[in-house]
């Protein structure tokens, strides 16, 4: 069994599970944790997400602090006003970056030109924007995305997911990275840092709020040349969706001290629309696909891999170990291809003259 390899995050929440602080009710899917204290939460951002920043001599003053992203040529500035001495609140910087400057940065907070707090690049990844998936059946490939990699040599894939409503079960790999991981490498987060993981806790004989709740799978694909099959299945979101509409009972959100949102009868909101893949795991030698793999993903951004996503609408978490005709041809008969920051998919039919692979990789479990 792997060791696992998923950020210092995901380490502390552990820690924090062993040793339980006072109890969170959550209003979207269980009694459920915050993320735990960090210098910066949550420890990744995509393109205008916020992070709060911890410190001691912040700025209270309107656009009293310059928040550094980078270093050097690639220092990127954001004014704010922090709303105590010690916490701040602060955007990741606009989206024309993303796609140079991805991966570990560092932070730096400057009050009237002297640096009062600066973050180390293991407290903070910068992502790419997430990645948009549509509802219903079918095959997403994604060309020229830079996926980030921490310092520790995780890999991150943001989804979007908020379109979709139906009970789905998706599939992700990455071409041309040969990354070998199991279940145990992989924890999902939502934007806001929350570890999703979690809600597998007492699975057995626990009715989830909004419907049963399965973690991700790992699959071993064909090709060495690529990464493994990372699977999940994620029940509906018609119930959800109708309590959040106006009107309903999680309709009204109000923030707390600490930046999360509560509904009107004090619960805890945990948004679902958007999902942080992190993965860990080391790199396979394509040419000795046996040999076990020792290389860790080097920090900063993958580059020159296309990372595919597969998604079925179906009640059957297990769907991808028994595919039906019916359904490979669903997925083998139309890819739709996106490129980064351009609106909407062009598909391609199995004709198509640009030279993907239509055929699905082959699936065997993982022990």
């Amino acid at each position: 069994m792997k060791k696992v390899r998923i950020t210092l995050m995901a380490l502390a929440c552990l820690a924090a599970l062993l040793h339980p602080g006072p109890e969170v009710q959550a209003g979207c899917g269980c009694d459920h944790p915050t993320p735990c204290p960090a210098p910066v939460m949550p420890a990744f951002a995509s393109p205008g997400d916020r992070i709060k920043l911890t410190g001691s001599d912040f700025s209270t003053a309107a656009n009293g602090n310059q928040v550094v992203f980078g270093s050097g040529y690639n220092r990127m500035v954001q004014k704010a006003a922090a709303r105590t001495p010690e916490t701040l609140f602060v955007n990741a910087p606009a989206k024309s970056y993303s796609r140079f400057l991805v991966g570990p940065m560092p932070i730096e907070v400057v009050k009237n030109s002297k640096s009062v707090e600066n973050y180390v690049k293991d407290d903070f990844t910068y992502l790419d924007l997430p990645l948009p998936l549509e509802e219903g059946d079918g095959h997403y490939l994604f060309s020229g995305y830079r996926p980030a990699v921490d310092t520790f040599g995780v890999l991150y894939i943001p989804l979007d997911l908020s379109k979709i409503q139906a009970a789905t079960n998706f599939l992700v790999f990455v071409e041309n990275l040969p990354l070998d991981f199991t279940a145990e490498d992989v924890v999902i987060f939502n934007k806001d840092g929350f570890n999703l993981n979690l809600f597998t806790l007492d699975v057995e004989g626990y009715e989830k709020q909004w419907g049963d709740w399965y973690g991700a799978q790992s699959l071993e694909g064909s090709d060495p040349r690529d990464s493994d099959l990372l699977t999940y299945w994620r029940h509906d979101f018609y119930d959800y969706t109708e309590a959040h509409r106006p009107g309903g009972p999680y309709a009204v959100h109000e923030e707390n001290e600490d930046g999360y949102l509560l509904h009107a009868d004090g619960s805890l909101h945990v948004d679902h629309g958007r999902l942080i893949v992190a993965v860990g795991g080391r790199l396979r030698n394509p040419k000795k696909p046996d040999q076990a793999p020792t290389t860790l993903l080097k920090p900063g951004a993958a580059d020159n891999v296309y990372i595919h996503v597969l998604q079925l609408r179906t009640e059957d978490p297990n769907v991808w170990e028994n595919l039906s005709p019916e359904q490979e041809k669903i997925l083998t008969g139309n890819l739709k291809l996106a490129t980064p920051y351009t609106v909407g998919f062009i598909s391609l039919g199995p004709t198509g003259t640009r030279g993907f692979d239509f055929s699905l990789p082959f699936i065997s479990r993982k022990d």
